[in-house]
């Protein structure tokens, strides 16, 4: 699953991000049992198993992007879910916690007070298949689901869009 969030110049910044999933997308519970902890994670040494994806941030105003690697990270009992962290590395280091819960049936991923600082684009590519920690109970191809993005800009203001979730259905069957 790869997910790209692009800002024009002169928009605010994010402060914060929500994606709530469709009913058809769940977490692999195979997956709930190897997050890293956080002294791990304090101590850069995260188990492989708990990584689920690569992460890009570019910003403007650094000269090459930010780049790293996506954890289910424990929360020490805070919440019932692990956490997804975005541990983006370069010039200078942010880590990103996303909350990760349910409502309504569906999985939600809140990131909140993210900084203040202007992306051109960020790109969180997460694992898929046995490393994968969503499934899907239902043929995407054929369902054409569509999820939920929240944005609050550090303006306040906000935005709610529901995008389809874009696959490649098709384009890499071979033809009979």
């Amino acid at each position: 699953m790869r997910a790209t969030l692009r800002q024009k110049p002169h928009q605010a910044n994010s402060a914060d991000a929500t994606v709530l999933l469709p009913k058809s997308e769940f977490i692999d519970n195979a997956h709930i049992s190897n997050p890293c902890t956080r002294v791990q994670f304090a101590a850069e040494a995260c188990p492989p198993k708990s990584i689920l994806g690569t992460v890009e941030a570019r910003p403007p105003l650094l000269s090459k992007p930010l780049r790293g690697n996506v954890y289910f990270r424990s929360n020490g009992g805070e919440r019932e879910l692990p956490d997804l962290v975005a541990d983006l590395r370069g010039q200078l280091r942010i880590v990103l916690v996303g909350y990760i819960d349910s409502v309504k049936s569906r999985v939600r991923t809140r990131f909140l007070g993210l900084p203040d600082a202007p992306v051109t684009s960020f790109t969180m590519k997460l694992f898929g298949g046995s490393r994968g920690l969503i499934e899907n109970s239902t043929n995407l191809c054929t369902a054409k689901p569509r999820f939920e993005l929240r944005l609050k800009a550090q303006n306040d203001r906000s935005r709610v869009t529901n995008p389809r979730i874009g696959l490649p259905c098709g384009k890499h069957t071979k033809k009979k």
